[in-house]
């Protein structure tokens, strides 16, 4: 609803309280071409699926230093 509406920050809050903010952020916010929004998510997050989306998509651009800092990154641990 929000997303269709271009309400951004509270489909990101509806995202996360659904628990698939992993795939629909990202998706999102790249879809609306909000780059910097995106690489903020993912820094606010932490998470390593999250952080895997976020090297795929370096990889995608052919930045393979920063992709291969997130991919790194995506081995650690979920926060609680």
């Amino acid at each position: 609803h929000y997303e269709q509406m271009g309400e951004i920050e509270p489909a990101i809050d509806n995202y996360v309280k659904s628990n698939t903010h992993s795939r629909e952020v990202p998706r999102m916010l790249y879809k609306n071409g909000l780059f910097d929004r995106l690489e903020q998510f993912v820094e606010e997050r932490q998470e390593p699926d999250i952080f895997k989306w976020w090297a795929q998509y370096n990889e995608s651009k052919n930045d393979l230093e920063e992709a291969l800092n997130y991919y790194q990154h995506g081995k650690l641990p979920k926060r609680n």
